[in-house]
Order: C-alpha cells, then sequence, then structure tokens
C-alpha cells in the first residue's frame, strides 16, 4: 500500500515590484511615501527624526518625527515600542534602533511589519522595505520603478483584521 502525500495548495501568483515603490503606513497618515525595495535589507526601516523614548518597562513608548518629502512639514508621533534591535547600517556601523510594529500597504497586501526609526536624511528615500516584509508576496523586477498601481485610501485596520 502506498502512502499518498497531501496535496499542496497552488502557490498565490506573487506582485511584481519595481527597485522603488510607494508605500502607505495608514496608521500614521502616511499615504503614497517613496520607498526604496531592498532584498538585501533584513528589516524595513523609516526615516525620523527627534526619536525619543519614553517610560519603562512594559510602558515604553518611541516619540519621533517623519516628514513625508523633504520639502513637507514634519509630524510628531507617539507609539508603543515593540523593541530596540542592533542593526547593521548601510555604512556597515551598529546601530540601536527602536522598532515599532504598524500596518504597511504595499500592492494591494495589507500587513502588520516592523520598522526600525532611523536618521535616513541622507538617503534618496525617506522608507526602505527589507526582505522581512517582501517575503511570500513579492518579486521585485530590478528594471522597474513603481510597477504597482496607486490604490485607494479610506483605510480602517480594523476592516483588515490588524
Amino acid at each position: 500500500m502506498t502512502e499518498s502525500k497531501p496535496a499542496k495548495r497552488p502557490a498565490k501568483p506573487r506582485i511584481e515590484l519595481g527597485w522603488a515603490e510607494l508605500v502607505d503606513l495608514p496608521d500614521l497618515g502616511l499615504l503614497d511615501l517613496p520607498a526604496k525595495i531592498d532584498s538585501g535589507a533584513r528589516t524595513s526601516s523609516l526615516h525620523a527624526t527627534h526619536i525619543r523614548i519614553i517610560g519603562a518597562g512594559d510602558d515604553r513608548r518611541v516619540s519621533f518625527r517623519v516628514r513625508k518629502g523633504r520639502t513637507s512639514k514634519s509630524r510628531v508621533f507617539d507609539m508603543p515600542l515593540f523593541e530596540n534591535r542592533i542593526v547593521r547600517s548601510s555604512n556597515g556601523a551598529l546601530e540601536d534602533r527602536p522598532v515599532i510594529r504598524t500596518p504597511l500597504v504595499l500592492g494591494d497586501i495589507t500587513q502588520l511589519v516592523e520598522i526600525t526609526l532611523t536618521h535616513r536624511g541622507t538617503m534618496a528615500f525617506p522608507m526602505l522595505v527589507g526582505r522581512s516584509t517582501l517575503k511570500r508576496h513579492y518579486l521585485i523586477n530590478c528594471r522597474r520603478k513603481y510597477a504597482t498601481r496607486p490604490i485607494a485610501h479610506p483605510y480602517s485596520m480594523a476592516d483588515k483584521g490588524l
């Protein structure tokens, strides 16, 4: 008697991304945020300034400022601190960065992601989307830029189950 293996579900087709895309961080009110897609970076990161850890223990929060573009006015945010993480920056230095968890929309997929906060002022994009966010859903085409279509923006994260 031969044993049969359970049939595998067919894999969902992956969404094709360019090397740069527009992402939404709806809980922060940041829509159409330019982001570099970087499979070489493990974690996603967001350009932030005036980063401060507030409180102690389980009540720790992080306060920070974010500017969508170089000419836009910065906005102040206060969010729960998920954790601090040691990250190797693009110049090879180790940095201790605060991490927040927030929904991120890329293409037509919304997922709860971990994002480190750091000063990316010298970088071309305020956001970097790393491979932990990209796995299972996306395929990167480095010859394209802004491959996903803009989506409608009326958000309610409760409706998304996040």
